[in-house]
């Protein structure tokens, strides 16, 4: 039990009462809180429901004070306008934290205030960040030393900071106790114990519509499979973010500017984008509400000879109020369960590893698309150059969706061919990572040569090949098996020298 005691300033908090407005006429009068610490805005689903809202759903992750990388949430995003309280309306009064008596702060007197309630509680219906916080600051603000503040906003002066002139004084008084109950316990245990076995009834089916989407999308050429990029309107609406790529190319620059080591890698990824058809130049002028540049970054790992250059495309960028990623769908999840596949994996004696090489670089996007994936770059002449993506980058929301269904739905095409590894690719499959088990030498030999003939006929190869029994791999060439499963020479090789 923990009691404090001591002096507290009372202290309002920035908050409006304002009618808020459906797209049908529906009214309701709602209590709004502004957050300056909040980067969106969030409206209540009571509220949502009563107004008739509605629009597309989007997975967003939430960040808190403590609470580490945050959670994820699968919300609607709506729209909706707010007006100003008509004084001929009767007005329900909804309480507030610190109420205020106008009468005590000369300079706030005659001001039509926004909200001025007499109570200490208050239910919040909408919350405003700073996506729409400045459109709310009229830019007026009338203070008073070390007291209490109003800022003119379209709904009426808003008024904020301390409101008591003398310090109170406050009594607080915490006790926790948590206690795990038996059931709790229990419940958990039997969880594990029927991993693998119980139906797993909290997994929300997949959403067909969207798988059905994606297969009119998907095509094959004999070589790759190509795909359409999943908008969330019937169309892409974009506007023109070239001013910002470009001024986010010149803070790259400057930065590269400072290692030459760093530019010289940056500029060879580049490169290798272009030669290996990845990306291909293209004209200055794209199809309107069809053209966004994607900002980009580079992640650099490793050390000495081993640092890698990676190119990190932006698709969260934001400009007019939009994003990429705002108007693509990210695709159900088709992740299998990384706990029973690796209890497979354990299953028999004789194990194997292997991953697809540049999985996602190994679909293609649809050509009617690839001006949606543009980027800007400076060649060794100094020009700036437009370039767009022909292949499904890491980055953009759809990726994993893309690249992952486009692998199950050419396993899937050769279930009667090659039934056994479809079946491993479709079931122990993780992104591009395959861990299988067999029980013979034999049968991991023949397994390994179907997977990688399998997945070769579309387009994806596999590599850095591993097992516990260095003749389960005899079917697989030395240069694609993993530094620890080639012969000792070539390790050493790859490895280097020791000594």
């Amino acid at each position: 039990m923990l009691t404090a005691k001591g002096s507290v300033q009372q202290v309002r908090l920035q908050s409006v009462r304002a009618r808020a407005f459906g797209k049908d006429g529906q009214c309701a009068l709602v209590q709004c809180f502004l957050d300056a610490g909040s980067q969106s805005s969030f409206v209540r689903k009571e509220v949502a429901d009563a107004l008739g809202l509605a629009g597309p759903y989007e997975v967003i992750r939430l960040v808190t004070v403590d609470n580490g990388g945050g959670t994820e949430r699968r919300m609607r995003r709506v729209e909706f306008h707010l007006g100003a309280v008509d004084p001929s309306q009767p007005r329900t009064r909804y309480p507030i934290q610190a109420p205020v008596k106008l009468s005590e702060w000369p300079h706030l007197s005659n001001l039509p205030v926004a909200d001025q309630c007499e109570e200490r509680t208050f239910t919040i219906d909408e919350l405003i960040g700073l996506d729409h916080y400045f459109s709310l600051d009229g830019g007026d603000v009338r203070r008073s030393r070390g007291g209490l503040v109003a800022i003119r906003s379209p709904l009426g002066w808003i008024l904020c900071g301390q409101t008591s002139r003398r310090p109170t004084i406050a009594v607080t008084t915490l006790l926790t106790r948590v206690e795990e109950s038996a059931n709790q316990i229990l419940r958990r245990f039997l969880e594990l114990e029927a991993t693998g076995i119980a139906t797993d009834d909290q997994n929300a089916p997949p959403d067909e519509e969207a798988l059905a989407k994606f297969e009119e999308g998907l095509s094959f050429d004999g070589e790759r499979y190509e795909v359409r990029l999943p908008c969330l309107p019937s169309q892409l609406s974009l506007p023109n973010n070239f001013p910002q790529a470009r001024r986010r190319l010149l803070a790259v620059e400057r930065r590269l500017a400072r290692c030459e080591e760093e530019k010289r890698e940056y500029a060879a990824t580049m490169r290798q984008y272009v030669e290996n058809g990845w990306a291909e130049r293209a004209p200055e002028i794209g199809p309107e509400g069809r053209t966004w540049y994607l900002p980009h970054h580079a992640v650099y790992q490793g050390e000495g000879k081993e640092k890698k250059c990676r190119v990190v495309f932006d698709g969260s960028a934001r400009y007019g109020q939009t994003s990429l990623k705002r108007q693509l769908e990210v695709g159900p999840n088709l992740q299998i369960d990384l706990l029973k596949a690796l209890l497979r994996f354990r299953r028999y004696h004789i194990g194997l590893q292997a991953d697809i090489e540049k999985m996602y670089l190994q679909v293609r996007i649809a050509e009617q698309d690839q001006d949606a994936c543009r980027f800007l770059w400076r060649d060794t002449s100094g020009e700036l150059s437009h370039l767009r993506l022909q292949q499904v980058c890491f980055s953009l929301t759809c990726s994993h969706f893309l690249a992952i269904n486009t692998v199950r739905v050419h396993a899937r095409c050769h279930q009667d061919a090659a039934p056994r590894a479809a079946a491993e690719i479709l079931e122990n499959m993780y992104v591009d990572d395959l861990a299988t088990s067999c029980d013979t030498i034999k049968e991991a030999n023949e397994l390994a040569g179907e997977m990688r003939e399998l997945l070769a006929s579309g387009g994806f190869h596999l590599h850095k090949w591993a097992s516990n029994e260095p003749k389960a791999l005899t079917s697989v060439p030395d240069e694609e098996r993993s530094a620890s499963s080639r012969p000792l020479e070539d390790a050493r090789n790859a490895v280097g020298p020791t000594g």
